[in-house]
């Protein structure tokens, strides 16, 4: 069971460090079963399976740059697994270079805290749910004020 846990946080920090802050497309293709699903408040309603894991990608790094970037928070809480579970919390980092909700690039620094739950089958992701503080990133890029 050990080497199972180890494998699935291996593929999740694959997801993080290659496909999403890498931008290596193709690793999608490869961690991502056919029919996964995700949920999250950034871009709803995103195909299933690799295809929709890349559109996040691909739009991620749109709006905040190609040098976005999501860290593993430090510690035992970073990245944790237990069955068919992987948790991970982490902050995202990167520039408001291109629209985002309606907004026009402001050029400025943003960060964002989250944590994502992700459910891997036979070494691949099958669902991911992702929560994350969506406001405090409206009120960086000034969609909304506190």
């Amino acid at each position: 069971m050990d080497n199972v846990l180890e494998n699935n946080k291996g593929v999740v920090r694959r997801w993080v460090n290659e496909l999403f802050n890498g931008g290596n497309l193709n690793v999608a293709d490869e961690i991502i079963a056919p029919n996964a699903t995700q949920q999250g408040e950034f871009f709803p309603m995103l195909p299933t399976g690799p295809e929709g894991y890349k559109q996040l990608v691909t739009r991620s790094r749109a709006a905040f740059g190609q040098n976005v970037r999501i860290m593993l928070d430090p510690g035992p809480f970073g990245i944790v697994a237990e069955n068919d579970m992987v948790t991970t919390n982490w902050t995202a980092r990167g520039t408001h270079q291109g629209p985002f909700m309606g907004r026009p690039p402001t050029g400025r620094p943003v960060a964002i805290t989250g944590s994502d739950t992700w459910r891997l089958e036979g070494g691949k992701i099958v669902a991911n749910r992702c929560v994350c503080d969506l406001l405090g990133l409206l009120q960086q890029i000034d969609v909304m004020h506190a």
